[in-house]
């Protein structure tokens, strides 16, 4: 049998709830979780909140779809991303 054609993941829907002012030189973590995965559509969800974790800074959810490789790029950006994925198998 050949080889499945080459994928990428790309950016279906990505929103953001901001809940609270993150003020410059602040630290904070950010926390992504998986949340499913139904055939190509992968979900996830993030939360961007201060160390402690008393303070929410943004909320995000998020959808990524895997597609083809050649529906979302042209023939010489394509053989190109091929290349780098075979480098980076070695």
């Amino acid at each position: 049998d050949p080889p499945p054609p080459p994928t990428i993941v790309v950016t279906a829907n990505l929103a953001v709830d901001f809940r609270a002012p993150f003020r410059e030189g602040s630290e904070a973590v950010v926390r992504v979780y998986h949340d499913g995965t139904e055939g190509r559509k992968i979900y996830f969800s993030a939360v961007l909140e201060s160390l402690d974790g008393r303070v929410v800074f943004a909320e995000a959810k998020s959808l990524f779809v895997r597609v083809r490789l050649e529906s979302v790029m042209g023939k010489k950006e394509k053989k190109g991303v091929e290349e780098d994925m075979k480098k980076e198998k070695q």
